[in-house]
């Protein structure tokens, strides 16, 4: 009996000692061998298995010290009292589990997993480009000059070097006047998502989100038990009338002003306006989502809504993710000054504080200008794969779909026919390897009119003639 249930192969990389253990801590706790049961020598047990002494002798020594064998001089090695699991295996993967309300309706959201790369992937950089060699080396240096506090627990709004380099930055590039001290390092916009709604978000508060909008954002809003009040957007973006029409007094409000996801459109000074009135009014606060603002193809890049405000009602998100790519996840949040200690606190109890190395690097690459230098780099090269879309659809699509590429941002849309489901062209899609998303995904509303949102910045522009021109064929069988 007791040879039976010892299984082991000698290829299978895990110790032979490791292997006992496992075979007789199973046979043990399902009752193949009983209570009471006297197990063989360590020496007379390695010569029936044919294996070495000392690997029998460390499973049993293992066995011992958790509990399963107890072994007395002149009585040997036997199994202890040990509750035996009498339950029949499960065939099935689903295990029971009671999921929290907002679990549950995480859950019931559409979430794309990813998948290859292939156009159109929207939100993706060009990773072909990614500036690597001066990343590494900055990552390198980080490394070599680190002292041990870089290597301890760390401040859990970040590295106040990188900070304040930050805060330097969006004063240049984004007219946004702050310190250092109000910018928080985080790991992704998903995460300053997350900890916000934590933060400010009671179960059953009412919260704007535009509509269609972001669905990460709509996710981390739902697991905090928001209710979500969904706010139509135009040409001009978030109709603030109808938000106020619909929830006067919501507790906070997400957009996305610059460059709307995932329609593109900008939000106009006189909407912004509009927003932050109403916010100071009603004790609201505003998240504003900044994911894309500095790839600016047509005019002056506008403010950030963070500048026009003068009652701290606005928290900014700003990412490396689309500036450099996504697995540096590093991103940040511009805060009012009187939410950085409830914002330290909240990161505190999550995951503790943003990887200090990656910290010191990004301050490198940043303090020595590469971020700058690489964005104007590819700024003319994702100018070139915008026209190369405009160019295909112009060509391809004819009548079956028009394009909108807007002024900012890396994506356009393809506004389909009234009749046409664009759920189903999206499938249809995917299914002759091309990705896109359909507009319906993203909304909380039915639309009068579906699309599909294409991002291009990842693509060579022979990629993407080749892959509109697919794309073409797909459109003109709906």
């Amino acid at each position: 009996m007791l040879l039976q249930s010892i299984e082991f192969k000698r290829q299978s990389g895990l110790p032979i000692a490791t292997q006992i253990y496992l075979a007789l801590r199973t046979a043990i706790l399902n009752g193949q061998i009983p209570a009471r049961a006297r197990l063989p020598s360590t020496r007379e047990l390695a010569a029936q298995l044919g294996v070495s002494r000392a690997g029998v002798v460390s499973a049993f020594e293992r066995l011992v010290a958790e509990g399963y064998l107890a072994s007395r001089v002149g009585d040997g090695t036997r199994v202890t009292e040990v509750l035996i699991d009498k339950s029949t295996p499960s065939t099935s993967e689903q295990v029971p589990t009671r999921l929290s309300k907002a679990a549950q309706k995480v859950l019931q959201l559409n979430v794309n997993y990813l998948r290859p790369l292939q156009p159109f992937r929207f939100g993706t950089p060009a990773l072909d480009l990614a500036p690597l060699e001066l990343w590494g080396r900055a990552m390198r240096m980080a490394c070599l000059e680190a002292k041990p506090d870089a290597l301890d627990m760390s401040d859990p709004l970040g590295l106040p070097k990188l900070r304040e380099l930050i805060a330097e930055r969006l004063y240049r590039t984004r007219a946004i006047i702050c310190s250092g001290e109000q910018v928080a390092i985080v790991g992704s916009t998903q995460q300053a998502f997350f900890l916000i709604a934590r933060l400010f978000i009671e179960s059953g508060d009412k919260v704007w989100l535009e509509d269609p909008g972001y669905y990460g954002a709509r996710r981390a809003l739902v697991a905090a038990g928001a209710e979500i009040v969904p706010v139509p957007v135009d040409r001009d973006g978030m109709i603030v009338a109808q938000g106020i029409a619909r929830a006067p007094l919501a507790k906070l409000a997400y957009v996305a002003p610059s460059h709307q996801s995932p329609t593109g459109v900008t939000m106009s000074l006189e909407r912004r306006l509009s927003l932050l009135n109403w916010a100071q009014d009603s004790d609201a606060l505003i998240v504003e989502d900044d994911y894309d603002s500095e790839f600016n193809f047509e005019g002056p890049s506008l403010a950030a809504l963070y500048s026009l405000s003068k009652h701290a009602r606005v928290m900014y998100i700003g990412t490396f993710s689309k500036t450099l790519f996504p697995a540096a996840r590093l991103a940040y949040v511009v805060l009012p000054k009187n939410l950085v200690e409830p914002f330290r606190c909240m990161r505190r109890v999550t995951d503790g504080f943003t990887p200090t190395l990656l910290q010191h690097a990004a301050a490198r690459f940043l303090a020595e200008g590469h971020l700058d230098r690489h964005i104007r780099s590819i700024h003319a090269i994702y100018a070139q794969r915008r026209k190369a879309l405009a160019d295909a659809a112009a060509e391809y699509f004819g009548e079956a779909g028009e394009l909108v590429i807007a002024r900012t941002g890396l994506n356009a849309v393809v506004w389909l026919p009234p009749h046409v489901n664009d759920v189903a062209v999206a499938a249809a899609a995917l299914d002759a390897g091309i990705e896109s998303y359909s507009l319906s995904q993203f909304a909380l509303e039915p639309m009068s009119r579906g699309g599909l949102v294409l991002g291009f910045a990842a693509f060579t522009p022979e990629r993407i003639r080749h892959a509109a021109k697919q794309l073409a064929q797909v459109l003109k069988r709906f």
